[in-house]
């Protein structure tokens, strides 16, 4: 899988999940960093071929990774927003 069908599987999910969300390519790397937000929470992470020292969750693209897996990672990040955002509102 390429970086751009990372990308393009990044964004259908995100318009999908109906969050607001922003996405910035790198400028001196082919990594692409996300942020979703409601009105109570966000979450930042990123898509890259290559590792970072930086504290953000991170999917690694390769030449294994499928269709399924990089989906399955955003869904994943919209569900964790999710559950923050409802731990917010109840006050836990």
């Amino acid at each position: 899988m390429t970086i751009n069908q990372a990308r393009q599987i990044t964004l259908n999910e995100l318009k999908k999940s109906g969050y607001n969300f922003k996405e910035i390519q790198s400028k001196s790397t082919t990594s692409y960093y996300y942020t979703i937000w409601s009105d109570s929470g966000k979450m930042i992470f990123r898509i890259a071929d290559h590792c970072t020292k930086k504290n953000i969750i991170t999917f690694r693209i390769d030449h294994k990774t499928s269709y399924d897996k990089m989906q399955n990672f955003v869904k994943a990040r919209v569900k964790d927003l999710t559950v923050r955002n409802t731990k917010k509102i109840l006050g836990l």
